[in-house]
């Protein structure tokens, strides 16, 4: 089964948070708010949206192998580094707002609630009290 897509920039936030701490290393919190169909790659389209010719529009479609989640963790690697990912988890928009209330900006939250699928945000935080 392949998936059709739109390439009109859907309303599909994922949400990942990232803790790793280690003895002697301290503890880092990394956090990213993105919607993974803005980060789509030419690798994932087993057919490109594209216009045929009698310049139609063809949308395009994912490979099989391709999901939201496989971006969003992608993109968090390419940020972090995989260091960092080993421990990323996607939460839900409630479950991230609840656990991140005191590390996002005002701001974010509320462009979270409103639902801005352009909205794209990291941040990472390291503290080391050794």
């Amino acid at each position: 089964m392949t998936t059709t897509m739109t390439t009109a920039v859907h309303n599909n936030l994922h949400f990942i948070i990232s803790d790793y701490s280690a003895t002697g290393e301290g503890s880092t919190v990394s956090i990213m708010v993105l919607n993974p169909r803005m980060h789509i790659t030419d690798n994932d389209w087993e057919i490109s949206p594209h216009f045929d010719e009698n310049m139609k529009f063809v949308e395009g479609t994912l490979k099989d192998s391709v999901t939201n989640e496989d971006i969003a963790l992608r993109i968090f690697t390419d940020i972090f580094g995989g260091w960092f990912a080993h421990g990323a988890t996607l939460l839900s928009k409630e479950e991230f707002l609840q656990k991140t209330k005191n590390r996002i900006p005002v701001m974010l939250e509320n462009i979270i609630k409103e639902n801005i699928a352009t909205t794209f945000w990291y941040s990472q935080l390291h503290i080391n009290l050794s």
